[in-house]
Order: C-alpha cells, then sequence, then structure tokens
C-alpha cells in the first residue's frame, strides 16, 4: 500500500490462473451435439458426423474444437436468452471450450446421439433426397389441354385431375369414382403420363384413342326428332350401301350397324339419328381417316335431317402454339365438340412441365429446362441443329409428347445420359456359334443433322457370319453419321457419330439378326420402339423420377428416433402374453 497523492490509495491484487507447467492428466470430456452441424466456414463439421461418433479425438485449441464440433448451441427461448438447464444444450462442448482457454490439449468424445433426433415434431421424419434426383412438379405442371367447343367456335382451357396415386388408378387408369362426366384426368402413376377424359356412362377413355373415346362426342346427329323413314330408300356411308327396311328410327340403326361399316356406328339420342366415328383408320379408303362421307337416295336423308356431305369426327392435334388446328365451321375440315388441341409450347397457357433436380449441397430443389418435343430426333434438333445432338450435355432433359406415337395424348421424361457421339454394344461375343444366317436382314434409319426426321430405312443383308462381315455390311450401307465396330470383348458397337438416334427393325419373316448379336432393350441405351421388332438406341433415356403433387421425401435410415410433440395422443404398448386368472 502507497499514498501516492493526498487522499489516493491504489492497491493491486494478483488473481491470475495458470495450469501447472507439467500437466499430471489430459482431461476428458464426453458430449453429445447435433449431427452434421456446419462450422463458421460453412462446412460440415466433421466431428458430429455419424461416422465420426465415439472416437476420442485430441484437441489443442479452441479453433480446432469449433473447427470439428461446431459452435456451442443452446435452446434459445422465446422472449430472448437461453432456457437453462435445457436436455438440448450443448453443454459438453461449451465445458471444453472453457478448459482449453486454460490449457493446451483436451479429449473429446461424441457420442452417437443426434440432438436434431431429439427435437419434438407432430409429422414423421423423413431424409432428404438423394443428388441429381428428378421430381416433376404435378402441382405447378401445366398440361397445355384444351378442348374445342364446336358451338361457341373456341377452345377452352382444361384444368385436369392430377393422379399421383397408384390407389386411385389401378391399372393406369382412373378409378371409377374419381371425378364426375366431362371431367378430364392425367394419371402420373404411368411414365406416359395418359390424360383421360371420363365419358357420359362414366368410363374413362384415353383421349385421342379408338373406340369409346372417340364415341364420347358425335360425329354427325339428325335435326328430327322421333323421325317416320321411306321404307326401301337407300343411302351410302363411306362406299357402303344402307336399305332402309323399315319406317322407324330403331329399325334405321339397325341397319346400319348390320352393314358393319368399318369406323361407323349408329345410335338413338334424344330420338335422332346419331353417326359415330369409332376408328379412325377407315380400310376402304373412301374418306380420310375418322371420316363419314354420306350420300343417300330418295328422301331418307331428309327424313332423318341430315344434309349429303363428309362429317369428321373428334381429332387430337399436338403441335406448337403457333399451329392452331383448323376445327372451324369454315375450315376444311370442321371438328365436334371434344376434339382436344395439346399445346406442346409455353405461350398462351400451353404445356410448362415443372422438373426440379435436388441439389444435396444447397439442399433444395433447382427448376431445369424439359420443353416439349415429339420425338429424340426433334429434340436433338431443336438442342443442337449443327451438331446433331453431340454437344447436348448430359443430364439435359425433355418432355416427349405422343410418346407411344398412337395420337394419344401421352407424355414422357426423357434425360440425356451421356454427351458426344452415340455407341452401344450387343451382348454377343462368341461369333464362333455361328449366330448369323447369310441373307437374314434388318432395317435401319437415323437421326440427321439440321432436321427432325429419319432418314428411309435401309435394309442391311448379312453376307457373312462373323462380328467382322456384320460390321462392313453396315459399314458398305454408307448411312450418313452411322458406323459399326467390334469390341475388344468380340461385341458388335453401333456408333451414331453425331451423338443421334438409330432406329432398328428386325424383320421376323428374315431372320432374328439383332436378336442373334446380342440388341435388346435390357441395355441401358436401348428400348423397345412402337413398331413391332422395334428397338431406338440413343443416348436419350427414360430417368427414374417421382411426380407428385409435394416435394419428394424419403424414408430415414435406420436408427432414427423421433419424437412426438402432439401432446394429445398416447401410444399405447399391449403385451400379448396369455393372461390367465390365477
Amino acid at each position: 500500500m502507497a499514498l501516492l497523492s493526498p487522499g489516493v490509495e491504489v492497491t493491486v491484487i494478483d488473481e491470475s490462473f495458470f495450469a501447472p507447467v507439467v500437466s499430471t492428466s489430459i482431461p476428458y470430456i464426453l458430449l453429445a451435439t447435433a449431427q452434421d452441424k456446419v462450422n463458421s466456414t460453412g462446412d460440415v463439421a466433421i466431428g458430429t458426423t455419424a461416422e465420426n461418433a465415439n472416437l476420442v479425438t485430441p484437441v489443442t485449441s479452441r479453433r480446432e474444437l469449433v473447427t470439428l464440433f461446431g459452435n456451442p448451441a443452446f435452446v434459445a427461448a422465446s422472449t430472448g436468452g437461453v432456457v437453462q438447464a435445457h436436455e438440448l444444450n450443448e453443454y459438453g462442448l461449451q465445458v471444453a471450450y472453457s478448459v482449453l482457454g486454460v490449457t493446451n490439449r483436451v479429449y473429446v468424445q461424441r457420442a452417437d446421439i443426434d440432438f436434431n433426433q431429439l427435437v419434438g415434431t407432430s409429422v414423421r421424419p423423413t431424409n432428404t433426397p438423394a443428388n441429381g434426383t428428378v421430381w416433376l412438379d404435378l402441382d405447378n405442371t401445366d398440361f397445355g389441354l384444351f378442348e374445342w367447343n364446336a358451338s361457341d367456335q373456341t377452345f377452352n382451357k382444361i384444368t385436369p385431375i392430377v393422379i399421383d396415386s397408384v390407389a386411385d388408378a389401378a391399372g393406369g387408369v382412373p378409378n371409377a369414382d374419381i371425378g364426375t362426366i366431362g371431367d378430364y384426368a392425367v394419371v402420373a402413376t404411368v411414365d406416359t403420363n395418359p390424360v383421360y377424359l371420363k365419358d357420359s356412362a362414366g368410363a374413362w377413355n384415353l383421349v385421342g384413342s379408338d373406340g369409346a373415346w372417340l364415341r364420347s362426342s358425335y360425329t354427325v346427329q339428325g335435326t328430327v326428332g322421333t323421325p317416320t323413314v321411306s321404307i326401301a330408300d337407300d343411302f351410302t356411308i363411306n362406299t357402303t350401301a344402307v336399305a332402309s327396311t323399315g319406317t322407324t328410327l330403331t329399325t334405321l340403326v339397325g341397319d346400319i350397324n348390320t352393314a358393319a361399316i368399318t369406323g361407323v356406328t349408329a345410335d338413338e339420342a334424344d330420338g335422332k339419328l346419331t353417326l359415330y366415328v369409332d376408328e379412325t383408320s377407315e380400310s376402304d379408303g373412301a374418306t380420310a381417316d375418322g371420316n363419314i362421307a354420306i350420300t343417300g337416295t330418295g328422301t331418307i336423308l331428309a327424313d332423318v335431317g341430315i344434309v349429303a356431305g363428309t362429317y369428321y369426327g373428334l381429332d387430337v392435334q399436338l403441335s406448337k402454339h403457333t399451329s392452331v388446328p383448323t376445327w372451324k365451321s369454315s375450315d376444311a375440315a370442321p371438328r365436334p365438340t371434344g376434339s382436344v388441341w395439346v399445346k406442346t409450347t409455353i405461350p398462351n397457357s400451353g404445356a410448362d412441365f415443372n422438373v426440379s433436380l435436388f441439389d444435396d449441397v444447397l439442399e433444395e430443389w433447382t427448376r431445369v429446362d424439359a420443353p416439349l418435343y415429339g420425338s429424340n430426333a426433334e429434340a436433338n434438333n431443336a438442342l443442337d441443329s449443327a451438331g446433331g445432338g453431340f454437344n447436348i450435355g448430359s443430364g439435359a432433359l425433355y418432355v416427349r409428347y405422343d410418346t407411344v406415337e398412337d395420337g394419344t395424348a401421352t407424355y414422357s421424361i426423357y434425360e440425356r445420359l451421356v454427351s458426344g457421339a452415340t455407341n452401344v454394344t450387343g451382348t454377343f461375343t462368341d461369333f464362333a456359334g455361328t449366330p448369323l444366317t447369310v441373307g437374314d436382314d434388318f432395317t435401319v434409319q437415323v437421326s440427321e443433322k439440321g432436321s427432325d426426321t429419319l432418314t428411309a430405312a435401309a435394309t442391311i443383308t448379312m453376307t457373312g457370319v462373323t462380328a467382322s462381315t456384320f460390321v462392313q455390311d453396315v459399314i458398305n450401307e454408307n448411312i450418313d453419321g452411322l458406323t459399326a465396330s467390334v469390341a475388344t470383348s468380340g461385341a458388335i458397337v453401333l456408333t451414331h457419330s453425331y451423338g443421334g438416334t438409330i432406329v432398328l427393325v428386325d424383320a421376323a419373316s428374315q431372320g432374328t439378326v439383332l436378336a442373334d448379336v446380342g440388341f435388346n432393350n435390357t441395355n441401358t441405351y436401348i428400348e423397345d420402339g412402337n413398331a413391332a421388332n422395334q428397338l431406338v438406341l440413343s443416348n436419350w433415356v427414360k430417368p427414374t423420377y417421382t411426380a407428385s403433387l409435394t416435394q419428394p421425401k424419403v424414408d430415414p435410415v435406420d436408427g432414427t428416433q423421433w419424437y412426438l410433440s402432439t401432446g394429445n395422443e398416447i401410444e399405447l404398448m399391449i403385451d400379448q402374453r396369455t393372461c390367465r386368472k390365477g
């Protein structure tokens, strides 16, 4: 104590604390934290991963501690501050941090407990999808459907029912209890995402198909109710003569159906003669597909109120927004109410498929482009006209419409598996067994640079029975972009050097060349075509994806714990051992 000036006294007290110069022991701290925490650098703190649980880790500084295990976390109170003594507070980590303030070494062991799993929730826990998972967001997808109304000569936007549950679409068709008459539905549980219409009988029919869908709207109807028909008068439907055997409408309907006119059926509706097209292909060639041409003698047509002429059945047109169907009464081929336009481009409420990929770094879904095209060839030309498809990057997506090539309203997602040339290898390697036969043949078509279509079919005939002769037979055909080679395994390789599509057809009447050399749909790059014995070889493949109205989740990993936070629910565990009266 010393007096420095009158009335001033200064006292110095040394309260410093130092660890002994030579420590007789190193602290060991057992702690628990949340799993996969993120440290201050934005990286996962590796000490908190599941694979590093229960490891005893030497730590020599506070900085190393928070890098390995993240900053100590404490549950915050709603009013601010910390909820003291909360079971999820990371006290152990805080102790380790404090100890490293007075010593330079501790042993830390994190128990295999994830505090995140101890946070109460009212819904079951789920896991995030794998990186690159493809999701078709049905809630935000527009299928580009419009229905024609012949009465007011306008198109009406269709908002279909979207089905993402297998239970609601047994066999890929909407269940009978779904929707009402006139509703449309898209079945997203099938990879072709077909569109159905519910008809007046309550049945669902694929839009664009023959049969019931075509009969969902009449092609022509008489204007006279309950007519009296002149007996023995006759008329012609698509070159088939029909003679009236009675005077009633019922008799006339029977006469028409007895004539068995290809693609035409008759019925009574509202007491009037009603004719339907029920096939889009006419075998007699008298009229264009799906039409009814009517002529008559006597007064029979006037009796029922039908004017001689050609009438057009329901139609489906899949086209860009700039290619509007010509279905008006003033057009050359007017169509009845119920015809459907699938608008394949986005403008003016056209098709807009909302497809996203999951990014496991950002832990979020990122939308990607998925335009609509009618074929692989069209996609190649649209996305890489100059290269023929060679420059399309792996992972690119597109949606193919009319995926089964029969004029129906269907859509399939395709993904570019690899970039560059298309290389497809057969599975057969031992040609010593002579699987080939001289004279057998198959046809081939390929996509071209700058074209939406395939080349004309070329026939390749076997001149030998070895892999080498097969390769030479392909090369000799001199098809632009197509070549063949023999792999080191002995298998045959077909290559489209532009990265295009190759379409092969095995003529069953002339051998089974493609099957013999091992080209089939077990190969990732080969899918069955829509024609008989047709194979499509391409870098475009159908990916595995999830179609749903909500973001996809996957089941949690085994061992995940869940604390149900709903306070008004009780789980009763029942011992099922037999109880006996004692």
